[in-house]
């Protein structure tokens, strides 16, 4: 616009100079504003160049923000496109983080979620209704199942067999579950049991392996025995602690460890950890036991042999056979009260019904299978 102005006052001067100036000046004059004409016009051609100069970066700039235009909306487009991609990434990270927390805990594993069945002439029956159990849900339906009431073969019902109808009757119900399989080291045989995702208390492994396969390690007491030749008295009176009245346990499955058990209504948490605080109990609660036993056996055995030595003899009050014989006695009658003593502080009973099934462990786990 400032060029145009300039442009403008020299043609009206100009045009004064034209009309105006020849009539009033003198030659000299009228030559040097002739140069000063000539010395306009250049300056007005090189104003000229410097517009077309102008308009033409004009243009190019105008080119440029075009350009610049185009591709910020290509731009917007692909950033829309990677935002898309990004939001498909984030729900595949989602899904992932959904298995990785399906899997958390189980290392050393391999996971299956094909059509695939797992075991040659396992017939499982599956659907996607099915949902994930809470702890509750899940021992409420274990309790109620009867899987574990069937005989144990071991040539036509194992533990496959059993595996397969927990299977089968938890997607029945709409729970999910899965079909594991384990091996053990130095063993030929593996075995076979269920597993369920709980939704408070993580994954959570179930064997209802009918009898004798996972036998119940049953542990007796024996009670002393203090009595007269001729009194009428059961001998080794004992007591059985251990024994299970049902087949439904809650395994504890981990690599390299042992696989061990406990029996449903015993089993508070699915955590391996929890099995070796278990374990720990159970142990102890052995080893009283046996130290009870070994007393209790000792005194017993002295029992007899008083009663064998008092048989079919008569003692003379006042000799000195006489005072032996009530010497020990008395000693075995004061031994009988502290044993009984100890009984009920060792409280051996209460502890073992806090445990109880004593279930004997599987193997050291080799590998493990779920098929989901």
């Amino acid at each position: 616009m400032i060029c145009i102005k300039k442009v403008g006052l020299i043609v009206i001067f100009l045009l004064i100079i034209i009309l105006f100036i020849p009539s009033c000046v003198s030659q000299q004059t009228y030559n040097q504003l002739q140069q000063d004409y000539n010395k306009i016009v250049a300056e007005l051609k090189d104003s000229h160049t410097q517009i077309n100069l102008l308009e033409t970066n004009i243009q190019t700039i105008q080119s440029t923000i075009t350009q610049l235009t185009d591709n910020l909306t290509n731009s917007l487009g692909s950033l829309q496109q990677t935002q898309i991609e990004l939001d498909n990434v984030k729900h595949e990270l989602q899904d992932a983080n959904k298995k990785l927390q399906l899997y958390k805990d189980t290392l050393g594993i391999d996971i299956s979620s094909d059509n695939k069945t797992p075991i040659e002439g396992a017939n499982l029956k599956s659907n996607t209704t099915a949902k994930n159990p809470t702890w509750q849900q899940l021992m409420d339906f274990i309790k109620e199942d009867t899987s574990d009431c069937a005989s144990y073969n071991f040539v036509k019902y194992k533990c496959v067999s059993y595996a397969e109808s927990v299977y089968n009757s938890a997607y029945q119900r709409g729970i999910r579950a899965a079909f594991v399989t384990i091996t053990f080291r130095y063993q030929k045989e593996g075995h076979a049991l269920n597993a369920f995702l709980t939704t408070n208390k993580g994954l959570v492994y179930i064997d209802c392996t009918g009898k004798y396969y996972a036998s119940e390690e049953k542990i007796s007491s024996i009670f002393p025995m203090f009595h007269l030749p001729w009194e009428q008295t059961k001998e080794n009176e004992s007591e059985t602690f251990g024994e299970a009245n049902s087949y439904d346990k809650v395994a504890y499955v981990k690599v390299g460890e042992q696989c061990g058990l406990i029996s449903l209504d015993f089993a508070a948490s699915p955590k391996y950890d929890y099995f070796e605080e278990y374990k720990q109990r159970l142990d102890s609660f052995k080893q009283e036991l046996a130290d009870w036993n070994n007393k209790v056996g000792s005194f017993n055995e002295e029992v007899r042999s008083y009663n064998n030595e008092i048989r079919f003899k008569v003692y003379i009050e006042g000799t000195s056979e006489y005072q032996r014989i009530i010497d020990w006695y008395n000693k075995l009658s004061t031994e009988s009260k502290e044993i009984n003593q100890l009984w009920e502080s060792l409280n051996l009973r209460e502890k073992a019904k806090n445990l109880g099934a004593f279930w004997e462990e599987l193997g050291e786990v080799e590998t493990i299978n779920i098929y989901w």
